[in-house]
């Protein structure tokens, strides 16, 4: 009998970046993410689309930090650039920001991958890139 294909089972499959509490780290930038959402078997995780609860309508929203040192390499917006079976099937840009007396640096995003699977995720802005793998469901 063929077994059904379960997040479980996904989540094995895919070995999607550790969670850590409610961050994800892409290093340098640390993502703030909701554990109850996001996390599946203690690795990133995120839905297809935009909400990660259409019945309700919770938006899929991340804010990704970067600590103070990195002014100089920055630029304005923080592209993903997302790879589903090493293809490109996602981009998206989004501006950044800072709190006044605060030298962290915020890039809130709504991420919206559109279908399933276990996409490499790369995160760009001025001179630094990192990259994580997230299981979308």
């Amino acid at each position: 009998m063929i077994q059904p294909f379960t997040a479980a089972l996904a989540s094995a499959l895919c070995l999607a970046t550790p969670v850590r509490g409610a961050e994800v780290e892409a290093a340098p930038f640390v993502g703030r993410i909701t554990p109850a959402y996001d996390v599946v078997g203690g690795r990133f995780s995120l839905h297809v689309g935009p909400l990660r609860d259409p019945a309700i309508g919770l938006n899929q929203k991340i804010l990704w930090v970067l600590p103070p040192g990195y002014e100089r390499r920055i630029g304005p917006t923080l592209a993903f650039t997302g790879r589903l079976n090493g293809v490109v099937q996602y981009r998206k840009a989004v501006p950044g920001t800072t709190r006044e007396g605060d030298r962290n640096y915020y890039f809130p995003s709504i991420l919206a991958p559109p279908r399933a699977g276990c996409w490499t995720l790369t995160l760009t802005t001025g001179r630094l890139r990192a990259r994580l793998v997230v299981l979308v469901r």
